[in-house]
């Protein structure tokens, strides 16, 4: 089976494998094509102790808004993971922004008649909202995937044929982006706080 020019090696009972890498087919919920994902047991010439080979899979073409939960659920009964390490995020971190938002909100409040009580509030909704949203990761994004044992690399080497499942709660599609539009924007009591300390001037 050739693929994009480059050879497929089919397996009865196991992932194919093309150039090196496994193929992980997942199934989005609710759509009627497949995705796939591709891995292969992390290498480098000099060990990362953050990252280390012995346990450590490399995994690319991650959906764009994919998140940690994603991709522990994607080996649950396999292996479990310790650590997901996401690369090429674009945009702004959200829970960042809302954070430092939220701080501001805070140091307004107690140099002003606005009181702490309703800048709290401001600041906990901002915090929670952003918290909600995860980075969006560029088009054909990878990751590294730490396991939590050695022996669980083999396991997830060895996983055997099939379509797994890619599950789509609120942190995807357009509830991800509805999210991710709210986190940008601040809360009503936080704009009414800094209205209200802008006129106590």
């Amino acid at each position: 089976e050739m693929v994009v020019g480059k050879k497929t090696k089919k397996s009865n009972s196991g992932l194919d494998e093309l150039s090196g890498y496994k193929v992980l087919p997942v199934q989005i919920a609710g759509g009627t094509g497949t995705h796939y994902l591709y891995f292969k047991q992390h290498t480098s010439k000099r060990e990362d102790p953050l990252l280390p080979s012995s346990r450590t899979i490399y995994i690319s073409n991650v959906p764009a808004d994919a998140t940690e939960r994603d991709l522990r659920r994607l080996f649950q009964g396999v292996a479990r993971v310790a650590r997901v390490v996401f690369h090429s995020a674009v945009g702004q971190d959200a829970v960042k922004v809302a954070a430092a938002a939220a701080q501001a909100t805070s140091e307004i409040s107690s140099n002003t008649k606005v009181g702490k009580g309703k800048a709290k509030a401001a600041a906990t909704t901002e915090v929670a909202k952003a918290q909600q949203v995860a980075p969006l990761l560029s088009s054909g994004g990878s990751a590294h995937v730490v396991l939590l044992e050695d022996v669980e690399l083999g396991a997830v080497l060895g996983m055997k044929a099939g379509v797994r499942e890619w599950a789509i709660d609120s942190s995807h599609g357009l509830a991800r982006h509805v999210l991710d539009y709210g986190a940008a924007r601040p809360a009503v009591d936080a704009v009414r706080a800094d209205v209200d300390a802008f006129m106590a001037r």
